[in-house]
């Protein structure tokens, strides 16, 4: 990257949700016995969350087709579930769907500082 190019923020947020889901994941598999996330689980998928606007970018240009033709879940509930409760996004749902349910701050790595 030259002097003058600024990096692609979708890129970047692409390398930031790959980093989350893997520390994710750590958390999750030390945390089986509270969190039953799986296909169809939506209870915490609810309207009037607040995502980055790179990440509102990103669904944008990555689903122009169900923005423009699918019907959005009822009120309450998040407009990218179907109606099975699964998420329509998945493969490219912000950060606050990502972390969802899960520890701020684990103790996965041992404790941290103070």
């Amino acid at each position: 990257m030259g002097p003058r190019e600024q990096p692609d923020p979708v890129k970047a947020l692409s390398a930031l949700h790959a980093e989350v889901d893997r520390a994710c994941a750590r958390l999750m598999s030390s945390h089986r016995d509270r969190l039953q996330c799986r296909r169809g689980c939506s209870a915490c998928c609810v309207d009037d969350l607040t995502v980055f606007e790179v990440e509102a970018d990103r669904i944008r240009r990555a689903h122009p087709e169900l923005l423009r033709d699918a019907t959005p879940h009822g009120p309450g509930a998040c407009a990218f579930l179907d109606q099975a409760g699964a998420c329509r996004i998945y493969a490219d749902r912000p950060y606050v769907c990502r972390t969802q349910g899960l520890p701020l701050r684990g103790w996965v790595d041992g404790p941290g500082p103070d």
